[in-house]
């Protein structure tokens, strides 16, 4: 096993400095390193799509059924998969145990990994022998929910993560939401692999497999992303036991489990408390009043001048230029009807049917009423979609 190690006493030393400082969340990441360290523990990290197929995947290379898996959003929470005796707990988000369950009811358990209200994560031990020991798997909430808060769930555990796998729908391989979460990985040198998942949606007349998997590699290299492979999958039944991409995933996940090389995420987490710690203070501010008082000459403020007039024409240039690859590209890619969203249409589209009724007294006003609010609620999600999707990536950062 090949480890790079933070010593217990760094950790222990940042941890109380960090609790000084009253930096509670970032001390409480500190910890999670601690733990993670005294226990020796590998952590393979799933992350991607809601209803990409991220628990089935995990279900697959795990061989076993205890994560929720459908076509409706499941894991709301952090979920992960030991092997134990069996048992599920359940923590809040001071990661306090606040529920044991010693049987394997699978719908009880199902129904804990949706539960994202009270809990923050839940552990799921499982006795079989074939999984191996001091591993776990991850699985995490959907980074393209309306909900930021669980973008901020999986970020938020990034730090735990040895190798991550992103799990993306076919239809949906080229988003804005996967193209700026995979750089913010690559900003964290995070190691990962990307799988592009239901690939028995594929349709050669429509396009060659090779076509597609090069439009995959132009589309990682336009935005700098270095995943360590890319796998093609299906985890439908027709095809989850002969498909040749579903095998060479579970040999790339054996051979990182057996060799077990571990990420040190503290100097990326040093970053972040640096970031953290300037914020507290406001030293920014400080730095932006000294530079006032640092004089130039005449001369320099006119060649500065002439440099923004040279420029001019060739600004205009790269705004076309950007315009042509990146919005044009994230319209096409845009991924702008989750389930979520999916559901709350056909609530709608049922309340506006001339036999929708509701209740048994007073019925005209409650069918209104309801009406009124299913409305409401498809457009409020409509307007929460369209602005993740579409505004926020046109409103990013020009360079």
């Amino acid at each position: 096993m090949t480890m790079v190690q933070s010593t217990s006493y760094t950790l222990t030393q940042l941890y109380a400095f960090l609790k000084q400082e009253g930096l509670e969340e970032h001390a409480g990441k500190v910890l999670d390193l601690y733990e993670k360290e005294k226990a020796g523990t590998y952590t393979i990290g799933f992350a991607g799509h809601f209803s990409a197929g991220k628990s089935t995947l995990i279900n697959f290379l795990a061989g076993t059924n205890v994560l929720p898996s459908s076509p409706i959003p499941t894991s709301a929470n952090i979920v992960r998969l030991k092997r134990g005796e069996e048992k599920a707990i359940a923590y809040n988000s001071d990661k306090v145990p606040i529920a044991v369950e010693e049987s394997r009811d699978m719908e009880r358990l199902q129904d804990l990994c949706k539960d994202n209200r009270q809990i923050s994560s839940l552990a799921i031990y499982k006795s079989d022998p074939s999984f191996p020991l001091d591993v776990e798997f991850m699985d995490t909430p959907g980074v393209d929910s309306t909900d930021d808060m669980d973008r901020m769930i999986t970020e938020g555990s990034l730090h735990l993560i040895d190798h991550l796998y992103y799990v993306v729908d076919y239809n949906h391989v080229q988003s804005e939401v996967n193209s700026s979460f995979l750089q913010s990985v690559e900003q964290r040198q995070q190691p990962y692999t990307l799988v592009i998942n239901q690939m028995d949606k594929h349709r050669d007349e429509e396009m060659r497999f090779d076509q597609f998997s090069a439009s995959i590699s132009e589309w990682l290299n336009s935005y700098n992303l270095h995943p360590d492979g890319v796998y093609y999958t299906t985890m439908h039944p027709s095809h989850v036991a002969s498909w040749q991409g579903n095998r060479k995933l579970r040999t790339d996940v054996g051979t990182k489990i057996n060799k077990r090389i571990t990420k040190d995420h503290l100097p990326s987490l040093m970053k972040e408390f640096s970031e953290a710690f300037r914020n507290k203070y406001n030293i920014g501010s400080y730095e932006e009043e000294l530079a006032t008082y640092e004089g130039s000459s005449v001369e320099e403020a006119e060649q500065r001048i002439e440099n923004l007039k040279e420029t001019y024409e060739d600004k205009q240039e790269r705004l076309t230029d950007l315009y042509n690859r990146r919005v044009r590209g994230f319209l096409k890619n845009a991924y702008i009807t989750p389930a979520v969203l999916r559901e709350d249409a056909e609530a709608y589209l049922e309340s506006m049917q001339p036999n929708f009724k509701k209740g048994f007294l007073f019925t005209k006003d409650k069918t209104k009423e309801e009406r009124d609010r299913r409305r409401e609620t498809f457009r409020d999600h409509l307007q929460q979609t369209l602005e993740k999707n579409l505004e926020s990536p046109a409103s990013g950062p020009v360079t």
